[in-house]
């Protein structure tokens, strides 16, 4: 990945306000094609190693090249609900499906969301490496929402070849860690024979209050594949964590004509800011550059930042900012404009 890019979409209008949020695809290299909707479990064909999901290409929704459809998860774009998640984007269990409605009208304890792998054709993993496949993933109770209760639980499963489900994490000695602000990497060995077939699957599962949004579960950064140890927890890659903030002071949108009566405009436009987390476990550099486009025009009407140099320290988490537009740059003329701040960051990630 030379490029991880995102923007967000800002609209000055002369009728009416509104925001919207859009975000740039970051590409997954997947050797499989996306399955189609569809309420099986079983995909045909199933997809092959590695598995690798960091919800940042996901809307509301889990993709479905890496998740059975029909899934109740949720994911959270803006406002972020996990706190400093690794990339943006996280999952969300809790007790209220996708639609927002509550699995029970009670106040009561049991099953509630759940998000399954597609099917993965694990015969294709050279017997002389079973023993090095790990699946990986970041998790955090609470963030920014509802802690979970003590009987509450996020459980993870394996799919073994009788069909039948195995419960492998947590484990007796391996308790939570509910600290809100901190999203916890947990690894576990695929190795047992049990697991080697065509079509095996994993599980998340949370156990929590069925009657609305509660007891929240958040993860993140989803990684399986071969050729992995214990604790093999540096990725090259350089990954955005929120969103771009607005240029308008305490505002994502306003009326042109009130915009442009505004005599001193510079009280009112702000730098945007976003910020970047490095997932390796090494020293990298990187440059970012913010553009601010009419994308009504598709017009660069401003380069906020231009090759910024940031040196990111191992595991290192930074914001990135740019200056305020400059207000001679808006067309007095024009009728709306749809704004667009742009990051981009050259990065030299080669991870997947």
């Amino acid at each position: 990945m030379g490029y991880r890019i995102f923007w967000v979409v800002l609209l000055i209008s002369s009728g009416f306000c509104q925001a919207q949020i859009t975000q740039i695809p970051i590409e997954h290299q997947a050797n499989s094609p996306v399955r189609p909707s569809t309420a099986r479990i079983k995909a045909t064909p199933p997809i092959e190693l590695p598995f690798w999901d960091d919800f940042s290409t996901s809307y509301g929704s889990v993709d479905t090249l890496w998740w059975i459809p029909g899934s109740q998860v949720q994911v959270i774009t803006k406002p972020g609900i996990g706190i400093d998640p690794p990339t943006i984007n996280v999952a969300t269990f809790d007790g209220a499906t996708a639609s927002g409605l509550p699995y029970s009208q009670t106040a009561s304890d049991g099953p509630v969301d759940s998000l399954i792998s597609q099917p993965i054709d694990m015969t294709r993993v050279p017997v002389s490496l079973r023993n090095t496949v790990y699946l990986s993933f970041f998790y955090q109770a609470k963030g920014l929402g509802e802690m979970p209760d003590e009987m509450d639980s996020l459980l993870l499963y394996f799919k073994q070849n009788n069909g039948t489900w195995k419960n492998v994490w947590p484990l007796p000695n391996d308790p939570y860690d509910k600290d809100p602000t901190v999203f916890t990497e947990k690894f576990l060995q695929v190795a047992d024979t049990a697991y080697y077939f065509e079509e095996f699957q994993f599980m998340f599962k949370a156990i929590g209050r069925q009657n609305g949004w509660f007891d929240n579960w958040h993860i993140d950064y989803v990684y399986m594949d071969k050729r992995r140890t214990l604790g093999d927890d540096s990725y090259l890659d350089r990954a955005f964590t929120v969103l771009p903030s607005s240029i308008f002071q305490g505002y994502t949108a306003l009326p042109f004509v009130e915009f442009m009566a505004i005599a001193n405009k510079t009280d009112l436009l702000i730098g945007s800011k976003t910020s970047v987390r490095n997932l390796e476990r090494d020293v990298q550099p990187i440059e970012y550059t913010v553009n601010l486009r009419d994308t009504l025009n598709d017009i660069l009407l401003q380069q906020l930042a231009v090759d910024q140099e940031l040196l990111m320290f191992p595991r290192d988490f930074q914001e990135l900012t740019s200056a305020p537009p400059d207000p001679a740059v808006f067309d007095p003329a024009a009728d709306s404009l749809f704004l667009e701040v742009e990051y981009m960051i050259n990065s030299g990630d080669k991870f997947l």
